[in-house]
């Protein structure tokens, strides 16, 4: 589904309810990414979700195969054999990239003998990493590494200088709705807009928040009923 499509959808919802908005493409396009990181975070998981005696919220990324294919346009591995190797500094750490949202798995190709053996790097927290690198006895090592996540960048222990892989979550990119002049008119720029990267089906569940947003409480289901009535008037 296109922003034009989506602009339109919105435009005859609202008219239908009676809500006097306009949106320019700018609106839409704002409106449209604030819904839609409301929607990221409901399928990752809300924290506020989790309560006593429900280990898990209702939704959560890799709780089922469902949540996975939702999510995984946005996942990205960087290291190992990728064109985006991890280089850690002099301090062990590494500078989170710029569209990093939450980290999923760590694993490290130890080499021994010649032979690659793929190690998990056990994600600590703050109290866990400082006593596992403060004990004498068993600090960590490139068999048992682990690593800690900061505000800006990760911190491993060892130093490992052999190839590190990371999968993440990035965030979906910004919603662009661009015009062009034709005629004197200005119509929908396909060429020059950033579209959503989710499928139809979520988009409508991001069009319901953002409805939602503007004061009108939708169900999927009556979206998707508009949505059928622009299709049979060729719109």
């Amino acid at each position: 589904m296109t922003l034009e499509q989506v602009r339109d959808l919105v435009a005859l919802i609202t008219a239908d309810k009676g809500i006097d908005v306009n949106l320019n493409g700018d609106d839409l396009a704002d409106l449209l990414n604030l819904a839609q990181l409301k929607y990221y975070k409901l399928k990752i998981g809300l924290p506020e979700e989790y309560q006593p005696g429900m280990p898990l919220p209702r939704q959560a990324y890799e709780i089922t195969d469902r949540m996975m294919e939702d999510l995984r346009v946005f996942k990205k591995v960087i290291g190992a054999n990728t064109s985006t190797p991890i280089t850690l500094d002099a301090n062990g750490h590494y500078t989170l990239p710029s569209d990093y949202f939450i980290a999923t798995s760590f694993t490290y190709a130890y080499v021994v003998s010649g032979a690659p053996y793929d190690r998990e790097i056990k994600r600590l927290n703050d109290l866990q990493y400082n006593k596992a690198i403060t004990k004498v006895a068993s600090k960590p090592d490139e068999w048992y590494p682990v690593c800690n996540l900061q505000s800006t960048f990760i911190r491993f222990s060892p130093i490992l200088t052999g190839n590190i892989s990371m999968v993440y979550l990035r965030f979906p990119v910004k919603p662009v709705y661009a015009v062009k002049e034709t005629d004197g008119y200005y119509e929908y720029d396909s060429v020059n807009s950033t579209e959503l990267e989710w499928g139809d089906m979520q988009i409508i569940d991001i069009i319901t928040i953002l409805l939602g947003d503007l004061g009108l409480e939708l169900k999927s289901a009556d979206i998707i009923n508009y949505s059928e009535n622009l299709k049979a008037k060729g719109v």
